[in-house]
């Protein structure tokens, strides 16, 4: 993904910023345990007798990518209860916090000023990157990070703190 001199022109991005993103987004599945949780689930899939050899294999792609697409597009925030979440740039608001329901046989209130759900999602994928990256600091589940890499890490977080509607410019990777 990083070598993509589509992706890097799309984004805006090098290739070592890109390689970094995607280091920290593989230490945090380590960290969130997402391998254990594939085989885990995936075991328990397997122990079902009523399913046929394809539709067991279906069943297992099916369930191993929805763990996956869950933990890239949350950064395993999904599984973490609302209130111990990261706070969204968006005032009052943790991130990834879903709509309001809606009452059963009611209409939805409309405000004045819709919000904006693409955006926030984006913006809150930020921040979680952030708190990932954060949280990965020092993490040695399989290697060390090296000054490079931490002085890397810095500038990615100082970039995407710069995106986050004018947060706090970060000093180093660990602060």
């Amino acid at each position: 993904m990083p070598e993509s001199q589509e992706l890097q022109t799309f984004l805006g991005l090098t290739s070592d910023i890109l390689q970094a993103l995607v280091d920290e987004v593989i230490t945090g599945a380590m960290r969130f345990r997402l391998e254990e949780k594939l085989v885990d689930t995936l075991h328990k899939a397997s122990n079902r007798a009523a399913a046929t050899r394809s539709k067991l294999a279906d069943q297992q792609v099916l369930v191993v990518t929805t763990i996956i697409n869950d933990y890239v597009d949350y950064l395993g925030f999904s599984q973490t209860e609302i209130t111990g979440r990261p706070a969204s740039v968006m005032p009052g608001r943790p991130i990834f916090r879903p709509p309001a329901p809606i009452a059963s046989g009611t209409l939805p209130v409309l405000d004045a000023n819709p919000v904006p759900y693409s955006g926030l999602y984006i913006t809150d994928w930020f921040e979680a990157f952030r708190a990932t990256a954060i949280a990965n600091a020092g993490h040695a589940a399989g290697s060390e990070i090296t000054p490079e890499q931490n002085e890397r890490l810095g500038k990615i977080l100082n970039i995407i703190a710069g995106a986050s509607l004018g947060a706090p410019q970060l000093t180093s990777a660990g602060a």
